[in-house]
């Protein structure tokens, strides 16, 4: 979302979680106080014992407070998951965008406002009319409810990854590793029947009354 901005720690410049994740916050907190802009956070640094102590917590607090540069690095990262929210919405034209993880459970409206009008203002009208930019519901939980399929389906011995059902999918293991973990987990299963079709025997052909009759002649 920026050209030139911040390394990100997969490699890469000016990603969304380089910007706008917690510790993307905390180390431009870090950078605050050292270079002397923001007296909000060197007063917490002094008072937790250190600026490694800061985190995303105290720079959105700052911000509250009226901290200017709280303020900047705040909106910036409004800013850079609102412009990455648009680049989704025109790519995969989804009907609803779910914002998890604990700043946006702290933020609430003031960080899905912003993203909901950088949509409304910037994504092809067409698609932007479909989507609605939600909280999620599962608050700081929503990460571990989202692994739990992969992991269950992991113990079941899979194989391989199905991104449409977000968790392991294509070969599943054996059948019976899956029942095995089902089992304990759920107690015994019910056996399961298969209806058979009986064979089908072929009817027999029909009579060819011209050869009852001298000649192939028929009546």
């Amino acid at each position: 979302v920026e050209m030139d901005g911040p390394r990100c720690g997969c490699g890469g410049t000016g990603h969304v979680e380089a910007i706008a994740a917690g510790v993307s916050l905390a180390r431009e907190a870090r950078a605050l106080v050292a270079a002397g802009r923001s007296p909000y956070l060197a007063a917490e640094a002094a008072r937790l014992g250190g600026v490694d102590e800061l985190s995303a917590k105290e720079v959105a607090e700052g911000a509250l407070a009226g901290d200017a540069a709280c303020i900047q690095v705040m909106g910036r990262a409004r800013r850079a998951l609102a412009a990455a929210c648009v680049g989704y919405v025109n790519t995969f034209n989804p009907h609803r965008i779910v914002i998890g993880g604990s700043i946006a459970e702290a933020e609430g409206e003031r960080l899905l406002q912003p993203i909901r009008d950088a949509i409304a203002g910037e994504a092809f009208k067409v698609v932007a009319r479909k989507v609605s930019v939600e909280p999620a519901g599962l608050g700081g939980d929503v990460s571990l409810a989202g692994a739990q399929p992969l992991v269950m389906r992991a113990l079941a011995g899979a194989r391989t990854v199905d991104a449409t059902r977000g968790a392991p999918g294509g070969t599943t293991g054996t059948e019976a590793g899956l029942d095995e973990v089902t089992e304990r987990d759920h107690g015994p299963l019910r056996p399961t029947t298969k209806a058979t079709t009986p064979p089908t025997t072929p009817s027999a052909a029909p009579a060819d009354r011209s050869a009852a009759l001298p000649g192939g002649i028929s009546r």
